[in-house]
């Protein structure tokens, strides 16, 4: 019988999220302010070294979106996830790329998450999540991640026991 955790991860070309009610306005503007944190600013040096953050459980699809510390070349800024067990792989969108001064966007590239370096791929541009940021299956393993929701409360919190 073959173990269920050793099938072939899948390309990540080939994910796709229907995500209409999620947006990068959306992620500068209400999810920030329900998280207390500005969408793509600098994080500070207690970010960083932080193992339990808090998200919020956005819109009528109960979204959960929360916000972590990434860093690539010494610039850690703050990027809002969704939080994807779905996923198998982890992506970042374009203007994300951006913010850490990436000359060419390239198609995949490790950044540093909870001081493990962990692959994320470029959102793709002709899918249905291009300006989203997901946080997959494969990382939230890699990471030891423990999930708790809280429907009533529209709250999770996610601990990464690295």
């Amino acid at each position: 019988m073959a173990d269920i955790h050793e099938e072939s991860m899948p390309s990540p070309r080939t994910y796709d999220i229907m995500l209409m009610d999620v947006t990068s306005t959306v992620l500068k503007g209400l999810v920030s302010s329900q998280l207390g944190i500005q969408y793509l600013s600098i994080a500070g040096p207690d970010r960083v070294n932080q193992r339990t953050f808090s998200g919020v459980l956005y819109g009528s699809n109960f979204r959960p979106l929360l916000s972590l510390p990434i860093t690539h070349k010494k610039i850690t800024r703050e990027v809002i996830f969704l939080l994807d067990t779905g996923a198998p792989s982890s992506y970042i969108c374009e203007e994300a790329f951006g913010c850490f001064e990436i000359d060419a966007i390239p198609q995949s590239t490790r950044f540093l998450l909870c001081g493990q370096f962990t692959i994320f791929h470029l959102s793709p541009s002709g899918l249905h999540f291009k300006d989203v940021n997901v946080l997959g299956a494969s990382a939230l393993s890699q990471l030891g991640a423990k999930v708790s929701m809280d429907y009533e409360l529209r709250k999770f919190e996610v601990t990464f026991n690295i």
